[in-house]
């Protein structure tokens, strides 16, 4: 198994923490590892839920 770089970059603005500042958990653990195993995604990488303009706005 090979290590890969972390790409950051990309993935942060994908994850659903990424709004916390790079201090606060799990975005500071999750910044200490710049290579993963076989992946270029951090490890506490979770994709965040995609809306699409379609939220409810309180109507029933």
């Amino acid at each position: 198994m090979a290590k890969k770089e972390v790409d950051f970059r990309i993935y942060c603005r994908k994850c659903k923490y990424y709004p916390l500042s790079s201090i606060d958990e799990p975005c500071n653990e999750c910044l200490t590892y710049g290579h993963n195993e076989d992946s270029h995604k951090p490890v506490k990488y979770i994709e965040k839920e995609r809306t699409y303009g379609r939220e409810s706005k309180g109507k029933e």
